[in-house]
């Protein structure tokens, strides 16, 4: 799970959790200065019976170059980039 850290109405920074079995295996928290952007990736697709459905995740690109997953395994562009609409309105994060 990824959440978005704030204090009295202000992004102070955004932390990144990995679980497993909901055992923690690692974390990450960045300072709101080290967010350079938000974008949409494709992560992956399923194909069954003749359709096939694309997977999207959300990264946050760091300004030394490293990137965080902070949403994945949504489902179509559209779902993906109607969440990255709102986390973009939320923290006033680029979001292009």
């Amino acid at each position: 799970p990824a959440e978005i850290l704030g204090e009295d109405g202000k992004v102070t920074g955004l932390r990144t959790e990995r679980r497993l079995l909901g055992l923690s295996l690692r974390w990450h928290q960045v300072p709101p200065h080290d967010i350079a952007r938000l974008r949409v990736v494709e992560s992956y697709t399923v194909e069954s019976n003749s359709k096939r459905d694309v997977y999207y995740r959300i990264t946050a690109e760091l300004r030394g170059g490293r990137q965080l997953t902070i949403a994945q395994d949504l489902k179509g562009r559209a779902q993906a980039d109607k969440l990255l609409a709102s986390i973009g309105g939320w923290t006033g994060y680029a979001t292009r």
